[in-house]
C-alpha cells in the first residue's frame, strides 16, 4: 500500500477484509487505516471481532490496548488483554504486552505484578526477567533490578535488548566503566543508535572523560533559531496565531499516546498533516534553518552527528504538544531524529520568570536519576 493515498489504501483494506480469506494481520492495518480516518468507534469494534477469532494474538491485543488508551480509557485500557490472560495463562507473551502498556500508562506496580506471574511460569525467560529489571529500576529500585537485569543476560547472552536495557541501570548504580565498555561494544554494530550514543556520553560524562565535552558541544550543537513568516502573512505573530488554530484543531481532549514522554497535557498521534496550507507553510519557513544548521556541522569527522552531515535530509516524523498546566516531557532521546527541534507556537507569561525555569528546554540529563 506504499504510495497509496490513506483514502485509497482504507478502501482496499475494507474490500480485502470483506472477502473469504482474512488473516490477524489484514485485520490489524484495517484497525490502524481506520484509527487513521477518525473511525475510531469501528476501528475498535473491527479488533474485538478479530480477537473473537484470534483470542490470543499479541500484536491485536497491543493495538487494541493503545486504541482504547486513546479513546480515554485509562486503566480499563488492558481490560481485554487481562481476560485472554485469565483464559489462556500459557500465552505468556501476552502477559509481557500488557506489563508494557501499564507501564507506559504509569501502572508501574500493576505491570511489576503481572511479570512476576510471568517469570514463575518461566523462570528463566530473558524476556520477563529483563522487563522486571527495567520496571523495578522505574520504581526508583536500581539495586533490586540488576540482578534480574544481569541474569537475562545470562539467560541470553547474545540478546541486544537484554545488553541495551542493562546499560541504564549500570549508570544509576554507579557502574560507568563497565556501562562505557557494553555501550561500546553494542554501537560497534549500529554506531547511529543514538540510545546508546547517550548512554555512552552519560558514561564519559560519570568518569570524567574529556571526550564527553566534545561529544556534547552544546556552544557549537544548540542552537536558536527565529524564522521571518511565511509569505502571505506580515508577521511571525500572525502566523503562528494561524498555526496555533491549526495544530489544536488536532488535538483530542486529554489524549496522549501511550508510550510517548509527555505527562500533563495532549500529543497529535500521527504526523502533522502536510497537505494542510499552513502546515505546509510551517515546513517551507524550517527549511532555510535546518540547512544552516547542517551546514554548519564538521564535515570528514567521526561525531556522530557531524558524521552524518549530508546535502539533503527528510522529515523523520511531527507532531504537535499542548502541555496543560504543570505538564512537562520525561527526559528522553529521538531515535530515530538525529536533528530534533522544537518550535513554540504559544507560550505562557510564567516563563518570563526564569528562577521557576517554568518551560525551560533541558538537554544532556539522563532519562532517570543517576549520580552525579
Amino acid at each position: 500500500l506504499n504510495g497509496m493515498s490513506p483514502n485509497d489504501a482504507l478502501t482496499d483494506l475494507e474490500r480485502l477484509a470483506r472477502g473469504a480469506e482474512d488473516s490477524p494481520q489484514l485485520a490489524a492495518q484495517l484497525a490502524r487505516a481506520l484509527a487513521l480516518a477518525d473511525r475510531e468507534a469501528e476501528a475498535e469494534a473491527a479488533l474485538e471481532s478479530a480477537l473473537e477469532r484470534w483470542p490470543t494474538n499479541a500484536a491485536l491485543h497491543a493495538l487494541l490496548t493503545r486504541l482504547r488508551w486513546a479513546r480515554g480509557w485509562g486503566e480499563r485500557c488492558t481490560a481485554s488483554l487481562e481476560t485472554a490472560i485469565a483464559h489462556f495463562p500459557s500465552e505468556l507473551q501476552l502477559r509481557l504486552v500488557a506489563a508494557d502498556a501499564l507501564r507506559n500508562a504509569g501502572l508501574l506496580e500493576k505491570a511489576l505484578d503481572m511479570l512476576q506471574g510471568g517469570l514463575r511460569a518461566a523462570p528463566h525467560s530473558a524476556a520477563f526477567l529483563t522487563s522486571i529489571g527495567v520496571v523495578l529500576d522505574d520504581l526508583d529500585r536500581p539495586t533490586d533490578a540488576l540482578p534480574y537485569l544481569r541474569a537475562a543476560m545470562a539467560h541470553s547472552p547474545s540478546s541486544r535488548a537484554a545488553q541495551r536495557n542493562l546499560l541504564a541501570t549500570l549508570l544509576r548504580v554507579s557502574q560507568p566503566s563497565e556501562a562505557l565498555a557494553l555501550s561500546e561494544r553494542l554501537l560497534a554494530q549500529a554506531p547511529d543508535d543514538q540510545q546508546l550514543l547517550a548512554h555512552r556520553a552519560t558514561a564519559l560524562r560519570m568518569l570524567g572523560d574529556p571526550r564527553y565535552e566534545t561529544l556534547h558541544d552544546y556552544d557549537r550543537l544548540v542552537r536558536i533559531y527565529r524564522p521571518p513568516p511565511p509569505a502571505g502573512f506580515a508577521s511571525i505573530a500572525e502566523f503562528n496565531a494561524a498555526l496555533a488554530r491549526t495544530t489544536l484543531s488536532l488535538h483530542q481532549q486529554d489524549r496522549r499516546p501511550l508510550d510517548q514522554s509527555l505527562r500533563g497535557g495532549t500529543q497529535t498521534e500521527r504526523n502533522l498533516p502536510l497537505e494542510d496550507p499552513t502546515i505546509a507553510a510551517f515546513f517551507a519557513m524550517i527549511d532555510a534553518p535546518i540547512r544552516d544548521y547542517i551546514s554548519r556541522l564538521y564535515g570528514n569527522s567521526d561525531h556522530p552527528t557531524d558524521r552524518r552531515r549530508a546535502q539533503h535530509y527528510r522529515i523523520a516524523g511531527s507532531w504537535s504538544v499542548r502541555l496543560a498546566p504543570r505538564g512537562f516531557h520525561l527526559n528522553h532521546v529521538h531515535p530515530q531524529g538525529w536533528l530534533s527541534s522544537a518550535y513554540y507556537i504559544e507560550l505562557p507569561s510564567e516563563i518570563e520568570d526564569d528562577r521557576q525555569r517554568a518551560g525551560w528546554l533541558k538537554f544532556g540529563e539522563p532519562g532517570s536519576p543517576t549520580p552525579g
